[in-house]
């Protein structure tokens, strides 16, 4: 069954962001708010979910644990951070994240760059200690041996003069939908079962046009006749549209048609 609003509290906040990257979970002010109470087990789930093999994922959710960890601001996700550092062209957000940690990221970005073997990690670790804008001598001296400029001017300004005003909340919706697209057709009928009007709107519209045994095409007439929702019913309606050859299929639908208190939208 997919988790609603109402599961967060008894479900593990590894478990959340793995549905998450699986697209049977929306990031939106509803999960947000749950992790913002959980924010010790929300910082170590993303150390743990970014760091590990992203073979459960379905689609890459790297921004979308960037934006947690930034909102969070706990030390906890650090490790998944500095990882992120190991890439030619770190995504966008990181240097953010780790410039709102502030000295939290100090000791952990020191020791990266002492560990770095590679000239673009450890010139993209010097970056991230210019970004936090704390004097200190050994950062001084990281500063100073990298040819690239930016670093060093970053650290002249000790760091971002602009106070951290990022708002997560703006950036995904109040109330957000898992993604059709990343799910099953097994999952996409399992969204039908959902006690959420919404998720069964989606469940339904996403398999117009779709092709299913006869089983799936029952459960779609099923749910057509009798869900409360007149939205649900009507796209249960219309994700019928392969199976007008069956007989029985076409009947109940010329029956329902010429019921009088049929809505237009149905």
């Amino acid at each position: 069954m997919f988790l609603t609003p109402s599961d967060y509290p008894q479900t593990p906040v590894e478990q959340l962001l793995l549905e998450l990257a699986k697209g049977r979970l929306p990031l939106d002010h509803q999960l947000i708010a749950h992790l913002e109470g959980r924010a010790d087990q929300a910082a170590t789930a993303i150390a743990e979910i970014g760091l590990a093999s992203d073979e459960q994922w379905r689609f890459n959710i790297d921004e979308e644990l960037i934006a947690l960890a930034h909102h969070l601001k706990h030390p906890g996700s650090l490790p998944y951070l500095i990882s992120l550092l190991n890439d030619e062209e770190p995504i966008d957000g990181v240097f953010d994240a780790l410039a709102a940690l502030g000295p939290a990221a100090l000791e952990p970005l020191l020791a990266a760059y002492g560990e770095a073997d590679d000239p673009a990690t450890r010139g993209n670790v010097a970056f991230a200690l210019a970004a936090l804008g704390i004097e200190d001598g050994r950062v001084a001296e990281i500063i100073a041996a990298q040819e690239d400029d930016s670093a060093r001017d970053l650290y002249a300004e000790r760091g971002s003069t602009v106070p951290d005003g990022y708002d997560i909340r703006a950036e995904y919706p109040d109330r957000g939908l898992p993604v059709a697209e990343a799910l099953t057709i097994e999952e996409r009928f399992e969204l039908l079962e959902s006690p959420l009007e919404e998720y069964r709107i989606l469940g339904a519209a996403s398999l117009f046009h779709e092709e299913f045994a006869a089983k799936g095409q029952d459960a779609l007439l099923s749910k057509a006749q009798t869900d409360p929702s007149i939205a649900v019913r009507a796209h249960c309606w219309q994700a019928l549209d392969q199976a007008i050859d069956r007989e029985e299929i076409v009947r109940v639908m010329t029956d329902r048609l010429g019921d009088p208190d049929l809505t237009p939208e149905e």
